[in-house]
């Protein structure tokens, strides 16, 4: 991948909400500038980032979104702000103005509204997921292959922050899941080292017959997969 001097984060931790954290880390660490726009000041951003602007959260600004289901739906703010953040259109309208850029003269969200709408911009559908896989993984026969799964709340940096929602005993663990079948095939018992590349971490193991045999799902909670690399991956366990 091209490597870029300056990146924006919006609302991601780079341990957390990339395909492959590893690599991410790495390309933050060799650019000049990082500059965070998010609403939660955590370790991994201060790490990273050169500047972070704090940014008003769910419930603190107005606004728009598409649905899973590819339809429009837009919400106005419950609560002033925390503090010092700011809605993340007014962060950008100002870095704009203060970049001298033309067409960022916004007084609310829903002008920004009125002008997509106006150019009718639609969410792109996903018609055929198996063209967003690494061809790799699509014809893997008999490999192992990983896939770290969103956790339950882990999923966002809203829901990471919230404490009650981690000490729930809904929350996902940082565990191995694999098939029965898949378990007795490599005479795995409660503990398993995953390694992928020249990385590995050591985890419980779950068996769990919902999953399909010869797949490895690692809930993305905690930090231990974030050290593997990509996602979606051949892997071996013992």
């Amino acid at each position: 991948t091209k490597e870029m001097k300056a990146y924006i984060l919006h609302g991601v931790e780079p341990s957390y909400d990339f395909s492959d954290p590893a690599m991410a880390r790495q390309a933050l660490n060799k650019a000049d500038f990082v500059l965070a726009i998010s609403s939660f000041k955590t370790p991994d951003l201060l790490k990273h980032a050169d500047v972070l602007l704090p940014m008003a959260n769910l419930g603190e600004t107005s606004g728009s979104f598409i649905n899973v289901d590819d339809k429009l739906q837009s919400f106005e703010g419950a609560v002033a702000p925390f503090e010092q953040s700011r809605p993340a259109w007014k962060i950008y309208r100002v870095l704009a103005n203060l970049s001298h850029c033309l067409g960022f003269e916004y007084t609310s969200s829903a002008e920004i509204l009125a002008e997509v709408q106006q150019k009718e911009l639609k969410a792109a559908n996903i018609d055929k997921l198996d063209k967003y896989l690494p061809t790799a993984l699509v014809s893997a026969d008999e490999d192992l292959i990983k896939i770290n799964s969103p956790a339950l709340y882990a999923n966002d940096m809203l829901v990471r922050a919230a404490q009650p929602l981690q000490a729930s005993a809904a929350a996902d663990q940082e565990v191995v899941i694999i098939h029965p079948r898949t378990a007795e095939k490599l005479a795995l018992a409660q503990e398993v080292t995953v390694t992928q590349g020249n990385n590995e971490i050591r985890l419980p193991l779950v068996k769990d017959e919902a999953v399909a045999e010869d797949l490895v799902i690692i809930p993305a909670t905690g930090l231990g997969w974030s050290t593997l690399g990509a996602n979606f991956a051949k892997v071996s366990l013992k």
